[in-house]
């Protein structure tokens, strides 16, 4: 056995030890808050049927805010910018900023969903642990959790657009996620068929895996 043969067996097994060791982590068990644009029906549904649990969720800045001032576990926030324009106006703006800076003071995990570039530097100057992704549907932020080795807390959420409350009040059941998808993209084109060329531009830059922008 030649000598390259020998470094090319002990890079092997190292590697291999190093997944083992990786894949032994513990998972870190947190809260899962997420603040979204506006209550799109089926999104806790959607994302529970993906074996992702949701401690809370609401789309007022403010009890947000609350929220985590009145939280001492470990959390992670997920903002959701679906890009109707609510997030981006100025009053808004400077919440969600404040919101994403208080949280790297308190060692927060935040991850971020935005169409908007300028409000994706805006929030990476404010925490530059947080995680900024460009919003191309809510199937994103299932694929991001699900990059986490963490365990979220269930919380006591309302969810009016399950299976069974559809066959109940004898409405057609869709499938959540088909469901989910056709409706966002259907309002996002209407939402984006006024704006420039300019700007429908702007939401085609998208953002790295590292949530840098």
């Amino acid at each position: 056995m030649g000598l390259l043969d020998i470094f090319k067996r002990k890079k092997i097994r190292v590697e291999q030890e190093s997944d083992v060791e990786a894949n032994s982590v513990e998972a870190r068990h947190m809260n899962l808050y997420i603040l979204a644009e506006n209550n799109r029906p089926g999104i806790i549904d959607y994302i529970r049927s993906e074996d992702k649990e949701i401690t809370f969720f609401t789309s007022d800045i403010e009890g947000m805010e609350n929220k985590l001032l009145r939280t001492v576990t470990d959390t992670r926030l997920i903002i959701i910018d679906f890009g109707f324009g609510v997030m981006t106006r100025h009053v808004n703006r400077e919440k969600l900023v404040g919101l994403v800076e208080a949280c790297s003071l308190e060692e927060r995990e935040v991850t971020i969903f935005t169409h908007d570039k300028t409000l994706g530097y805006e929030f990476k100057s404010a925490n530059s642990k947080a995680v900024i992704k460009k919003y191309t549907g809510i199937e994103d932020v299932v694929t991001e959790l699900k990059k986490y080795n963490e365990v979220y807390k269930r919380g006591e959420l309302e969810s009016e657009d399950t299976e069974a409350n559809l066959q109940r009040v004898g409405k057609k059941v869709e499938p959540i996620q088909s469901k989910i998808r056709n409706n966002y993209d259907l309002e996002l084109k209407q939402s984006l068929t006024n704006e420039s060329s300019e700007k429908q531009d702007s939401l085609d830059i998208g953002f790295n895996h590292k949530g840098k922008i």
